[in-house]
């Protein structure tokens, strides 16, 4: 008897030692169609993947967009019934969707995701050549045959998950625990956050702030390493990325304006005859011009 209760005993606690696997992990591939709009259906972390074609693909959900490059992943968070606005340029853009409840994860990711966001503006973009192999892999498994291969594509998608939360964690301790050393470092850093947000409306003290600088050797750094300003390097970046939208022909000016960063048509305008020595509506019909003759 003595024997039989050890048993049991051990049972139990091997039996309050399980933990229950699961994310109520929600996803979508747009592949051809060149817009899409869906309602999300949970409040939490949408994570949006441009896995090929050579255009830009946008984002665009509560009145912002987010150009997202080839082989960008933007993650920022998004309430149930929040509408979400997918455009390609290209109907070989391959873009893949994936919607995760925020609360189902360890409160360590939690907090991790949540600084992130803050110090990037409320959305982070990253770069990361594994997650595209799995998210290529799960799509090339979806258009063979979902019900066959349903396991080893949710198997994918959490991979690509833990990637990159793990890659979100390392970079929230990196910049919370200590200032970037050297200068060029500080350029480099500087120049990866103007890179991934262009939408965005970044001040020289906040740059600073967020690579662990002042203002004043941040400015001067980045003028000696780039041989620009950082406004003018701002600027540039911006008209180079309009430009290319300009020409897919995908998207109203007005659109490119805000995507680029600028709230004012006008003033997005402004910037790019001053750039091209063009207006944006006279270089878009002389493409046309172009392709009809």
């Amino acid at each position: 008897m003595a024997k039989q209760r050890i048993i049991q005993e051990d049972q139990k606690r091997e039996h309050t030692a399980f933990l229950q696997l699961g994310h109520s992990l929600y996803f979508l591939i747009l592949d051809g169609e060149r817009q899409i709009s869906f309602a999300s259906p949970v409040s939490g972390l949408i994570l949006v993947t441009n896995l090929s074609g050579d255009q830009a693909a946008t984002l665009r959900m509560d009145q912002r967009g987010f150009p997202i490059l080839k082989g960008q992943t933007v993650t920022t968070k998004i309430t149930k019934g929040m509408t979400f606005h997918l455009s390609k340029s290209a109907k070989n853009n391959r873009i893949v969707v994936r919607i995760l409840p925020l609360h189902r994860l360890p409160t360590i990711h939690q907090k991790a995701i949540a600084e992130k966001l803050k110090q990037s503006s409320g959305c982070h973009i990253c770069i990361h050549k594994a997650i595209d192999l799995s998210l290529n892999h799960a799509s090339r498994l979806y258009h063979l045959d979902w019900v066959k291969y349903q396991l080893k594509i949710e198997s994918l998608l959490i991979e690509t998950l833990a990637i990159q939360m793990e890659q979100i964690i390392q970079e929230s301790q990196q910049e919370g625990a200590s200032p970037i050393a050297g200068h060029l470092d500080k350029v480099l850093a500087v120049k990866k956050i103007i890179d991934y947000e262009l939408s965005e409306h970044h001040t020289i003290s906040m740059l600073a702030k967020r690579v662990g600088t002042n203002e004043q050797y941040l400015k001067k750094n980045f003028k000696t390493h780039c041989g620009l300003t950082i406004n003018n390097y701002i600027t540039e970046k911006r008209m180079q990325l309009a430009r290319k939208l300009i020409l897919s022909g995908e998207h109203r000016i007005a659109t490119i304006a805000n995507m680029v960063g600028y709230n004012h048509p006008t003033h997005f305008t402004h910037a790019f005859k001053k750039t091209f020595g063009i207006l944006p509506r006279s270089l878009r019909n002389a493409k046309h011009q172009t392709e009809e003759e």
